[in-house]
């Protein structure tokens, strides 16, 4: 069972146009939302509209004291984080696949300005590339298996780290920071994460799978 990785603003106490924006953002794709878990009604598709409203605060500045605007559009560069937020990890070389997808719907649609998406946008473009199958708790292992010599698979804080920025589709140290303050509250690598991290510890208090240790059996 995946449970929301970042915990979305409950919008009645951000802003009193929460309800404008919601219609605002509905969106005439009755195909694509028969895609999604539970449908236009679902409790996803809510969740959908929560993450997106989150990444138009954060694109202002979520300390911001200035009034917030509600502009029904969000910059791709935010893609990234808000699939993440929705429990599906893709690679850089996928983030830019999909940002540059978000690039051409913005010029088909008519736009001069091409760094940014639409609700109805990001909707499809997350459908197009969500995986089939999520990460499972047996190619986290075997990740860290590979990587550890611990009998345990057990990695230190360091080595984990050191892995994580690379290899193949290393990860810079700000975007780590991002990441794991996304995944867990704090955006230090060095206090967010154990001294010692096992595929299970990881799993559950990172990556947040609630069923990991249930269907480790």
């Amino acid at each position: 069972m995946r449970r929301p990785l970042l915990e979305p603003p409950h919008t009645s106490h951000l802003t009193p146009h929460t309800s404008h924006l919601t219609s605002h953002l509905t969106p005439n794709l009755p195909l694509t939302l028969t895609q999604l878990d539970g449908g236009a009604d679902g409790t996803f598709y809510k969740e959908l509209v929560d993450y997106f409203y989150y990444a138009q605060l954060r694109a202002q500045g979520e300390e911001t004291t200035e009034p917030r605007r509600i502009t029904g559009f969000v910059p791709i560069t935010e893609l990234g984080n808000m699939v993440r937020s929705l429990g599906f990890y893709p690679s850089g070389r996928e983030v830019d696949e999909m940002m540059q997808e978000a690039r051409l719907k913005a010029l088909a649609a008519g736009r001069d300005d091409a760094a940014s998406i639409t609700f109805d946008e990001f909707i499809v473009i997350y459908v197009n590339h969500r995986p089939i199958f999520g990460v499972s708790k047996e190619q986290i292992a075997d990740a860290f298996a590979a990587l550890s010599s611990d009998p345990a698979g057990a990695l230190s804080r360091e080595a984990l780290v050191g892995a994580l920025g690379s290899h193949d589709e290393a990860i810079q140290t700000d975007e780590l920071s991002q990441c794991v303050r996304m995944l867990i509250g704090d955006d230090n690598p060095t206090t967010a994460l154990g001294e010692r991290t096992d595929a299970k510890t990881f799993a559950e208090e990172v990556l947040g799978f609630q069923d990991y240790a249930a269907t480790a059996a």
